[in-house]
Formats: structure tokens, C-alpha cells, sequence
């Protein structure tokens, strides 16, 4: 109890030793509006329709990708039709496969599709014959249409910079500044 007394009397005795800072009404409205629960909100919601603005704008360029599947080893027992007679064999499966696929893409607005030109490489080993074979499509150019679904990017076109342009000003109207030439003391 004793150690609260001390530090409240302090606590009493450092008030009077506040400094004062002297600034304009219109610096110190400025102040507020900065500091304000509702800047503050601007500020985040423009921040939140900046990015999604970016992420709009970044979807419709161009983007480069890479997949694959390496290493897939398969030992199996499969079956196989002797077409000449019509029986079943079974047949052990000792094999090695790779492939690889780059792709580079853009999104089409008008029509919600996507254009690509891709290049392909499979590779198999099978270590029962001590075969291997390659694959290769050294350009594909492809176009993927949906058909039964919303061009969400034709929509997102037109709202999107009119999202961005009202969180814009959203967050610039709180800076406009009063013409006061007023002072005001703060003591801090």
C-alpha cells in the first residue's frame, strides 16, 4: 500500500511539469481529423480497396507457371489382352516416369477465357525392356472457355475502379483544411 502512496504522490507532483505546445486551431482540427476513429477507418478501408484494386490489375497480366510430376516409380502387376486369342496375361510393371509442363498465360476479359502457350516433355523408363521413350509437344497453344459460368472479370472491370475511386475520397476528406487562424494550447 505504501509503494501506491509514493506513486501517486509522484504521480500528483509531476502534473504541474506538463509542457505546452502551441499550435492553430486549424493545425490542431488537422490533428484530430488525423487521429480520429473515422480516419482511421478510411484509412484501412482505402487500404483494403487499394489492395484488391492490385490484386484486379495483377490478374490481368500475363503469368508464367511451371508443373510437373518427377520421380514417379511404378511396380505393379497389370494386365494385358493377347488380342490375337483373347486371353489375359498379367505383367510385371517396372517403370520410371517424369513430366514437365511451362506454360504462360493471359486472361481474356471480353470472354472469361484464358489463352496459353505451353511446351511438354514426358519421360518414361522401363526397366523390364530397358526401354526409355520421350515425349515432346515443343509448343501447344491453348484456349479454355467456360461455358455455363459468370465472366467475373468483365464485372470486376467496371466495379473495381469505382470501389477504389470512393475509398480514394473517402480517405482524402477528413485533410481538407479549415481557413482558422485561431491558436489553441495543448498541454501534453
Amino acid at each position: 500500500m505504501r509503494k501506491y502512496s509514493i506513486f501517486i504522490f509522484l504521480l500528483a507532483l509531476a502534473h504541474p511539469l506538463r509542457a505546452c505546445i502551441y499550435m492553430s486551431l486549424s493545425e490542431a482540427i488537422r490533428l484530430a481529423q488525423e487521429r480520429s476513429l473515422e480516419a482511421k477507418m478510411a484509412r484501412f478501408s482505402f487500404l483494403g480497396s487499394y489492395w484488391t484494386y492490385r490484386s484486379y490489375r495483377a490478374e490481368l497480366l500475363p503469368s508464367a507457371s511451371l508443373s510437373g510430376s518427377l520421380l514417379n516409380y511404378d511396380r505393379s502387376v497389370t494386365s494385358v489382352r493377347n488380342y490375337d486369342d483373347g486371353r489375359i496375361n498379367y505383367v510385371e510393371n517396372n517403370s520410371l516416369s517424369n513430366s514437365l509442363t511451362l506454360s504462360v498465360s493471359q486472361n481474356v476479359v471480353p470472354t472469361g477465357g484464358t489463352v496459353s502457350l505451353q511446351s511438354y516433355l514426358y519421360h518414361l523408363e522401363q526397366f523390364n525392356y530397358d526401354l526409355r521413350t520421350f515425349n515432346t509437344q515443343p509448343l501447344r497453344l491453348v484456349y479454355e472457355q467456360p461455358l455455363r459460368s459468370f465472366n467475373s472479370l468483365k464485372w470486376r472491370g467496371k466495379s473495381e475502379p469505382v470501389a477504389y475511386e470512393r475509398a480514394r475520397r473517402q480517405y482524402l476528406e477528413p485533410y481538407r483544411h479549415t481557413g482558422s487562424r485561431s491558436h489553441l494550447i495543448i498541454y501534453v
